[in-house]
């Protein structure tokens, strides 16, 4: 068993360690104990290709408050995804979605809320459907949680999504069915990836946000659903839950505007495609048992 990293150093504010504390039962003896029962857990399973450092084992003890039965079935879908969703993994390199980034898709807002949580915008009605699948479009989130995967503050005190509908019709409405929610599922729930959403805001939205979440919230658990909030045109309903300071001024606020956001996603994408790269090589592998039979690809997915 493998015991040469090294220990773990808490290097951030005792404001965040008490939020750690009470939300997620973080305490030096809790983290050390899982880190170890987390790690002995991968050395039984040779077949996952994952990293193994500190700040990596966090990311889903923390998304799991540190019950490490469900952190490490949590890990074990994140290597499972990468290896059998190729519609997702697949030709996973910045360079090759630049086009779907720099569509506005996503961006992320350069400061956090009151509660230090990040902030993405989502704008559904930039997606071109003759030129990308929702596939395509969805490697953008997935490829910056790579990026912040090892962000402490992101692991402790989660993200906030914002979905403005606006330009979304009925030419969008094709290419979403329940066979598109069920296999984007694992990610709308984070039961594959290691992050908590604290809340999904909906602005602009029509009556085809209704058809959209009929197909959709089957799929969903519990605790998404309950973190749904709409808010229409309103956007004093929305900064009533996401400081209008912090937003961009086309949702009222006074930081730089979305097109300065999109191409600084473009931006950190690209400078850290080598990253990017070297996530590529993790997943499930096939490895041969003591007994000549054969492991892999024995994950949830």
């Amino acid at each position: 068993m493998e015991t040469d990293h090294e220990p773990y150093v808490w290097t951030l504010s005792e404001k965040l360690a008490e939020t750690a504390k009470r939300e997620l039962g973080e305490t030096p003896d809790v983290r050390t104990k899982a880190l170890a029962e987390i790690r002995k857990r991968l050395h039984d399973r040779p077949d996952l290709l994952c990293p193994k450092d500190n700040l990596f084992l966090l990311a889903f003890l923390r998304a799991r408050k540190f019950e490490v039965d469900r952190a490490f079935t949590l890990l074990v879908n994140w290597c499972t995804m990468r290896t059998n969703r190729k519609d997702l993994y697949g030709d996973f390199t910045a360079a090759s979605i630049r086009d779907a980034m720099e569509t506005g898709f996503m961006a992320t807002l350069s400061f956090k809320d009151n509660l230090g949580r990040s902030i993405s915008i989502y704008r559904a009605g930039t997606w071109d459907v003759e030129k990308f699948t929702l596939y395509d479009l969805i490697k953008v989130p997935l490829m910056l949680m790579d990026l912040r995967i090892r962000d402490e503050e992101v692991q402790i005190n989660g993200v906030v999504t914002i979905i403005d509908m606006e330009g979304i019709g009925m030419h969008h409405m094709t290419h979403i069915g329940p066979r598109m929610a069920r296999k984007i599922a694992p990610i709308i729930n984070q039961d594959s990836i290691p992050v908590r959403v604290k809340a999904i805001h909906f602005i602009n939205e029509s009556r085809l946000l209704d058809v959209v979440l009929a197909m959709i919230k089957p799929f969903m658990k519990k605790k998404v659903k309950e973190r749904i909030h709409t808010h229409a045109h309103d956007l004093s309903s929305l900064h009533a839950k996401v400081p209008a300071m912090i937003l961009p001024c086309e949702y009222g606020g006074l930081t730089s505007s979305r097109d300065d956001l999109i191409q600084m996603v473009v931006a950190k994408a690209l400078a850290h495609e080598e990253v990017i790269k070297e996530f590529t090589k993790y997943g499930i592998k096939k490895v041969k048992n003591s007994d000549g039979s054969v492991a892999g690809n024995g994950g949830v997915s």
